[in-house]
């Protein structure tokens, strides 16, 4: 190997050696560079010893390269391993006395544990795995079973040999063999911890840990062992989580009296805790407290008005004392047939009365056929929903929302009381549970269109009650013209309406002229963190689309179009579809939207398709076919 060749040899591994001019191995041009590059081939040039060897000046240029960047690979260096040159002849003697002193030892050891037994006392050696019998010597077996050597026997024994007594006296030590070995009982799991020598960190990791065994358990399917782990955790901290995880299980053990009591304990803990109303509704059902029960769900359906469990749960209630109800009718029809009649045709008549007092505008007069109603039959929904409607004629919104209320308990989906309830509660001035009520009614259907003007109002409502800073946004309220008809206690509940009432409550317009873009940000961060969609749809039916490019320009991304993009689908298409594709029109100018198309997902993708199909089918003067067809190939 020439000289050159073992110089190039010491470069780093990967690294190219470039020639670089000699005039650069200088002190003055290496101080002067600031090319990061061409001084890390300069290193590399001086470390390589072609042009000579020059370590001042390597070290030089390492330290120059060091201030550019410290980071530079060129400056890392390989540490080599260490040798006998790399140490002091004491340092390096007492490394060999060390290892000399270890190697001694271990030689000690391993001879000591070759001379020491296998076993040094057979009674306490523990029992082989996958086996319940101690390992024993062939005497201890002798003595144990009792069996003396073989001896050989005459002939005469033979002839007297019984050969079926013999098996059977072999089977029957089989059997006590086998019986003998059985396992011993698993001991049983305490429920209770001492944890008068722990602190409190190690009480609550020692409580989750035992929660942990007890949720295995749980999908195990031994619940018995899962409630045992669960009162070892509530003994070291008692956790709404270990209690309600027991209510589970003790329900699946069909414990009801001690799942009541721990739900009981977690509503203590967290009075809105959903799981345990639930729970706790479950077993007051099994233990017979229908009402408990029932309080219990619409508790829930306060909190999520769209909870599945507890609407499904209300409504098998409903129909079983539907049913209970229609037996004990049947039964009361047998004996006072006559007298039964009589009342159906009262309670028809007073009806009808009330119903047409509401379409003459004589509210207090049809409250009061309405009261009358309800006196012979306590449990029509019908007549609590006409006279709720009645009390918010006359501004009597408690009562109003009162009436909802028992309506809703006989029939938890009823539309009509939903809506009306909802409009209670906006003339109490409660918007949240206003808004809760009219999403249930647009959750049951979405065509109602009454209930979503109501609710883009109340949105409005709200946004303006939490904007205490800048400018408030004025609001024109318009009542419009009521129309009333009569309520029929067979309601078809797939309708497209609440009932057969056809009323715009009201219409609202916003003025937005005094909104900037962080105000527009703002809200329309918050109604996609939320799934707002109705909020979302009405901010952009509140905007001018010439402005939209510029409110939403600098912070339009793949989440935020594809939220656009189902808002517009769900709520503006089918009301307002010129909008809609003036609002697409101007977005396709905002900056960055081609790269954030490229975002959008499958779904958001098949959702803007279908709203260029939509537009066009759209018959209108306002854009033709063509117009629709030009846009979809821009986004599509």
């Amino acid at each position: 190997m020439s000289a050159a060749e073992a110089a190039s040899a010491l470069v780093s591994p990967g690294s190219s050696c470039r020639s670089v001019p000699v005039e650069h191995l200088d002190y003055s041009f290496i101080q002067s560079c600031s090319d990061l590059k061409h001084l890390e081939h300069i290193l590399r040039a001086l470390r390589s010893g072609q042009e000579g060897f020059y370590p001042h000046l390597t070290e030089f240029c390492e330290k120059h390269i060091e201030k550019l960047n410290p980071k530079s690979r060129v400056l890392r260096k390989e540490n080599r391993p260490a040798t006998v040159a790399s140490f002091s002849a004491e340092e390096w003697r007492n490394i060999s006395e060390d290892l000399q002193l270890w190697e001694s030892h271990m030689r000690l050891n391993e001879a000591q544990l070759k001379r020491r037994p296998i076993f040094s006392d057979v009674k306490d050696v523990p029992p082989v795995r996958s086996s319940h019998a101690s390992i024993q010597t062939s005497l201890s077996a002798v003595e144990k079973t009792g069996r003396t050597p073989c001896v050989p026997r005459s002939y005469r024994d033979w002839d007297r040999f019984d050969v079926e007594t013999e098996c059977a006296n072999i089977d029957q030590s089989d059997r006590n063999t086998r019986h003998a070995s059985v396992s011993p009982a698993v001991p049983e799991i305490t429920e209770t911890i001492n944890s008068s020598a722990l602190t409190a960190q190690e009480k609550d990791a020692l409580a989750r840990r035992e929660k942990d065994k007890g949720n295995e358990a749980f999908k195990s399917g031994d619940y018995e062992e899962a409630v045992a782990y669960y009162s070892r955790s509530v003994s070291l901290a008692s956790s709404a989580a270990a209690l309600n995880n027991r209510a589970q299980a003790l329900i699946r053990l069909q414990r009801w009296s001690s799942a009541l009591n721990d739900c009981d304990a977690v509503l203590q803990l967290e009075p809105g805790n959903i799981k345990a109303l639930l729970r706790r509704a479950a077993a007051h059902k099994h233990l017979g407290h229908q009402q408990e029960s029932h309080d219990d769900l619409r508790a829930v359906l306060l909190i999520e008005p769209h909870n599945a469990t507890a609407l499904k749960l209300l409504m098998d209630e409903t129909e079983s004392n539907r049913c209970e109800e229609t037996h004990g009718t049947s039964r009361k029809i047998l004996i006072q047939e006559v007298d039964e009649e009589e009342e159906d045709e009262e309670f028809a008549l007073l009806k009808d009365d009330g119903n047409a007092l509401v379409r003459s505008g004589c509210y207090q007069e049809a409250v009061d056929k309405y009261t009358e109603c309800l006196q012979l039959k306590p449990h029509e929904c019908a007549v609590y929903t006409n006279r709720a409607l009645c009390y918010i004629r006359l501004h009597r919104f408690t009562e109003a929302r009162q009436d909802c209320d028992s309506a809703l308990q006989l029939q938890p989906t009823n539309k009509k009381a939903l809506y009306r309830r909802a409009l209670a509660n906006k003339g109490l001035k409660d918007y949240a549970a206003c808004r809760s009520d009219l999403q249930q009614v647009l959750c049951l259907d979405v065509s109602v269109t009454e209930a979503e003007q109501l609710l883009m109002e109340v949105t409005h409502l709200m946004m303006e009650s939490r904007c205490s800073s800048g400018p408030r946004r004025s609001i024109t309220i318009t009542e419009l013209s009521v129309q009333e008809e009569d309520d029929d206690e067979d309601e078809d509940e797939g309708s497209g309406a609440v009932g057969s009432q056809r009323c715009s409550a009201v219409v609202s317009s916003v003025s937005l002229r005094s909104s900037n873009a962080f105000e527009f940000g703002q809200a329309l961060n918050g109604a996609v963190s939320c799934g707002d969609l109705l909020t979302c749809a009405e901010l952009l039916r509140s905007v001018a689309s010439e402005r939209l490019p510029r409110l939403v320009g600098t912070q339009l991304d793949g989440r935020t179009l594809g939220f656009i993009i189902r808002a517009l689908n769900t709520h503006l298409l089918h009301t307002h579809p010129e909008l809609v594709l003036k609002h697409l029109q101007q977005l396709h100018t905002t900056h960055r939207l081609t790269m954030v198309l490229m975002l959008l997902d499958g779904e958001d993708r098949a959702r803007l398709s279908q709203i260029f199909q939509k537009l066009h089918g759209v018959q209108t003067e306002a854009f033709s076919q063509n117009d629709v067809t030009n846009l979809a190939n821009k986004y599509l």
